[in-house]
């Protein structure tokens, strides 16, 4: 897991997961969850602005063994976003749990105490505001949803 200060590594580099009934449900009634590559959604973020690359990762702080297949960010909204994208959801939802401890112990020393991320089966997206974070889930439609981490 990765983390970058301030706010947008509050959460692992693509690591977070709705709940298994959650994501049965925004895949239509299908018995396996739909799963995205971050190049994916990052093309249904286009309309937003996005403009994919690679992540610098200089400035992340490393943390638990999991980490994503694959990674990209852009700007939206002036805002700095993290796309990130794993096997399965375990292993978000695995990466998620670590966020919620030493990832808030970390954000809390810069002063952060939320942040707010987008799930959408094994992909996660990490803007910096909840309006932001809608119009991701809008964008990328179908089992997106918006959550909060609160430290």
């Amino acid at each position: 897991m990765h983390l970058r200060p301030p706010a947008r590594r509050l959460l692992p580099r693509g690591a977070a997961i709705v709940a298994s009934c959650l994501i049965a449900a925004g895949c239509g009634g299908s018995s396996a969850p739909r799963t995205f590559t971050a190049h994916q959604v990052a093309d249904k973020l286009s309309s937003l602005g996005c403009s994919a690359k690679p992540p610098d990762t200089t400035d992340t702080i490393d943390l638990g063994d999991i980490k994503p297949k694959a990674s990209l960010e852009c700007t939206i909204n002036g805002e700095d976003i993290g796309i990130d994208e794993y096997a399965t959801a375990d292993q978000v939802k695995h990466n998620l749990n670590l966020a919620k401890g030493i990832g808030c112990e970390i954000a809390k020393e810069f002063g952060v105490s939320e942040a707010f991320y987008v799930l959408a089966n094994n992909v996660m997206v990490t803007p910096d505001t909840r309006s932001t974070a809608e119009q991701v889930k809008n964008a990328i439609g179908g089992p997106a949803t918006v959550h909060t981490l609160h430290c």
